[in-house]
């Protein structure tokens, strides 16, 4: 039986959890996250309310799109949002490049 990443064309999701219109949390893998509660580590749970989340598909016909999807594709994707001030663990994308 083959794993899903070595059977193509196969998707990869960007998704993104915003508050105040920034990145508070973000995730790349093979299934996209709709619900703030999908996302780990965020700790600003009185204001669930508030959170949005946004998710993105990229298709990957071959092993260079895959790589591509999580080092160029979806870090250009989070680029439209800044960080959250306070924002904890790696970022979506380098800051200033």
């Amino acid at each position: 039986m083959k794993y899903w990443l070595d059977i193509y064309p196969h998707s990869i999701f960007a998704s993104v959890l915003l508050l105040d219109g920034k990145i508070e949390n973000w995730k790349i893998v093979n299934y996209p996250k709709k619900h703030p509660l999908e996302f780990t580590g965020f700790w600003k749970r009185d204001r669930l309310n508030d959170y949005a989340c946004e998710w993105k598909e990229f298709v990957c016909n071959n092993g260079k799109e895959h790589n591509e999807a999580f080092e160029e594709w979806a870090p250009e994707w989070f680029k439209q949002w800044l960080i959250a001030d306070d924002f904890k663990g790696s970022p979506p994308y380098e800051i200033g490049v």
